[in-house]
């Protein structure tokens, strides 16, 4: 799939350091008219790693209104990246999804789920991208997104760039599409390659020893191109 944004380097903090117990309500939609909460799956963060996640509106209907996080431990902090443009509001901000950060401090791995309210992009939350190329530095980047269900021993997939484009960066993250946090341990047996090319990347998923039924794993790819 193809998702259109422009990045730049402000993060709004989401939890902000302190641990949100997993079963507290979430705001992202509080204070929203007409906002529908889109919950994430729990993103795998390692050990004194980092994890970076693409939580999009269903159907890239809608605009980013708010945003929300919990985590397995108050040692995962989360942000996300949002645009340059005042006011910092929705359609300015933020756009049809966001792009999650999560950073551990923790010795062991450990996991965050991200939460997006979505509004409807009628009225000022909306944005062309036009005025955004045509008031925000640089130029806009691509982002070629693929997810999919990890379901056999060895699977590759690939992200790419569409033709002309050249890679600027990539990643990968695991999760887990469960109501509760997964046990951290089993992101030991699923192991992630991503190699990188001028074109797009691409990701080798091995799994090692059984996995248990029902923790449904899988893995984001994302190319990002200009």
């Amino acid at each position: 799939m193809r998702l259109r944004v422009l990045l730049v380097g402000f993060a709004a903090a989401i939890v902000g350091g302190v641990f949100v117990p997993t079963g507290s309500a979430t705001t992202e939609c509080h204070g929203i008219k007409d906002c529908v909460s889109v919950p994430g799956p729990w993103v795998i963060v390692p050990a004194h790693s980092e994890a970076t996640y693409l939580l999009q509106c269903p159907g890239l209907k809608g605009i980013v209104g708010g945003l929300d996080a919990v985590a397995t431990s108050p040692q995962v902090r989360a942000t996300f990246e949002g645009r340059l443009g005042s006011p910092v509001a929705p359609g300015t901000t933020t756009t049809r999804f966001a792009i999650f950060h999560a950073q551990s401090s923790s010795d062991a791995p450990q996991s965050f789920r991200p939460y997006i309210g979505c509004i409807p992009t009628s009225g000022g939350a909306s944005r062309s991208t036009t005025s955004a190329r045509a008031t925000a530095p640089g130029a806009p980047f691509d982002f070629w997104m693929k997810q999919v269900a990890v379901t056999k021993p060895t699977q590759i997939v690939t992200s790419a760039c569409k033709t002309g484009e050249k890679l600027v960066s990539a990643w990968k993250a695991l999760v887990f599409d469960s109501p509760n946090p997964p046990d951290a341990t089993l992101a030991a047996r699923i192991r992630i390659a991503l190699k990188t090319a001028p074109t797009g990347a691409t990701a080798t998923i091995t799994v090692v020893g059984a996995l248990p039924a029902g923790v449904h794993p899988e893995v984001q790819v994302v190319a990002v191109c200009g």
